[in-house]
């Protein structure tokens, strides 16, 4: 039995005997560890979940999710206990979640699962120039950490794509360096989806990175890349081999910056691939060190504020020094460097992620994206003040940090934002993220 067969065998009888495992047995004993890791985390923010463990759309907030399948019917027919049964899945980013996230649907099931099916098919398939991200309000549920179970929301639409907010090559969430390409997210992040093959539609779970860096060798369906590192030592890239779709043969260009989607998937083992591969400026692979920075900044402080203006120009300075000693090593020309300052990197590429308040910068979540720079502030330190998580506010709570002329930070905020830099550290950190942050500043 392979890898994918064993991750449904766990998820759909949760109790197994793994003797019988012969590849892929490490990944299958933390996923089992894992599943037992993420309950424990849902039941102390105490989220109210249905009969399926999954958590409500209306206990949340509105979920969009920029869909990368556009296929016509991404699905097939799959078993379960209940017998065969018709699945589609869409896949995606999705910035409120700061994941990458699946979005399932049993179209067979009932006349609302049809009805909801139809709706979202129509509106991917409207949507020629991909200028739109769809947008769940509150007949939803989502089973943590990303799969989102809109079988009910007839009510799901479309809103205007925000730039770079969904663009899988600017997202902070999916990013990696070259100290941490390799590094071992949680099983429980894979997601199943059906992907093309020769003949069909092949079952795996799937999960997407994305990074920065050239292609110094290539061959047949195979290259060669050097990805930057964000502290060098002794060398100033990771070199590692991948295997790329034959629809990018002609992406595939040598001594260029590019940015790439990787593809992790379930196969006898873990198998990875580039999915897609964009151009990138040198502009844009100082932002690919900056975000990666700050983001992870922010979920080891556990707090919005990460940085100084002043921090943030001496990380601008170090990254694009090594950006340009990257591009001499491997001959790249640096083109239209007079664009690569802190200013301009921030209006273009942080901005949507990140807001400057008092000197500052302070990590946006998405979710919140609308709220006054004055709440965010508070928003901020009262994280800062309750780093272990606290259940309920008190009366003692009225003059702290989360108290202004009235205004306190409600708790369900609190917990939310609480819950997220947690899921996020528990399902991306490994040895080489803490290594890379091991003495992070205060964030004072």
């Amino acid at each position: 039995m392979g890898l994918t067969s064993w991750i449904d065998k766990i998820y759909e009888e949760k109790n197994i005997s793994t003797s019988e495992i012969t590849s892929g047995k490490r990944f299958i004993l933390k996923l089992i560890e894992d599943i037992g890791n993420l309950e424990y985390i849902i039941s102390k923010y105490e989220l109210e979940v249905d009969k399926n463990g999954w958590i409500r759309g209306s206990k949340l907030f509105p979920l969009t999710v920029e869909i990368i399948n556009r296929e016509e019917a991404p699905g097939k027919e799959v078993y379960t206990k209940s017998g065969p049964r018709v699945c589609v899945t869409y896949y995606g980013i999705c910035p409120e979640l700061e994941n990458f996230v699946s979005i399932i649907l049993w179209p067979e099931e009932s006349l609302t699962s049809k009805n909801t099916y139809k709706k979202i098919y129509g509106l991917i398939k409207e949507d020629h120039q991909r200028r739109k991200v769809l947008r769940f309000s509150e007949m939803f549920s989502v089973e943590l950490p990303n799969k989102i179970h809109p079988y009910r929301d007839t009510s799901v639409d479309t809103i205007n794509k925000p730039k770079a907010v969904y663009d899988w090559s600017c997202t902070p969430y999916i990013k990696e360096v070259g100290e941490t390409i390799f590094s071992h997210k949680s099983p429980i992040c894979f997601s199943k989806v059906f992907l093309e093959s020769i003949s069909e539609l092949e079952s795996r779970y799937i999960l997407l990175k994305s990074t920065v860096g050239c292609i110094i060798k290539k061959r047949k369906n195979e290259v060669t890349l050097a990805i930057p590192y964000l502290k060098p030592t002794k060398f100033r890239a990771n070199r590692c081999t991948f295997k790329y779709k034959p629809t990018l043969k002609d992406k595939i260009k040598e001594r260029k910056l590019l940015n790439f989607l990787i593809i992790e998937k379930t196969n006898g083992n873990i198998q990875r691939e580039i999915y897609e591969i964009s151009p990138a400026s040198f502009s844009e692979s100082v932002a690919h060190l900056l975000l990666f920075d700050l983001y992870n900044t922010y979920l080891q402080l556990e707090r919005l504020r990460v940085c100084s203006d002043d921090e943030y120009d001496k990380k601008f300075s170090t990254y694009t020094s090594n950006m340009e000693k990257f591009c001499i090593e491997y001959k790249i020309p640096i083109e239209n460097p007079q664009l690569c300052t802190p200013d301009l990197i921030y209006e273009a590429y942080l901005k949507p992620f990140f807001k400057r308040i008092e000197k500052c910068i302070y990590y946006s979540p998405r979710f919140l994206s609308e709220i006054s720079d004055e709440n965010l502030l508070l928003a901020d330190k009262t994280l800062a003040k309750y780093k272990s998580y606290k259940k309920k506010w008190d009366e003692s709570d009225y003059g702290g940090p989360g108290w202004r002329d009235g205004f306190v930070v409600s708790h369900d905020v609190y917990r939310l934002l609480k819950l997220i830099i947690e899921l996020r550290k528990f399902l991306t950190w490994d040895e080489s993220y803490y290594k890379l942050f091991e003495g992070c500043g205060s964030g004072e």
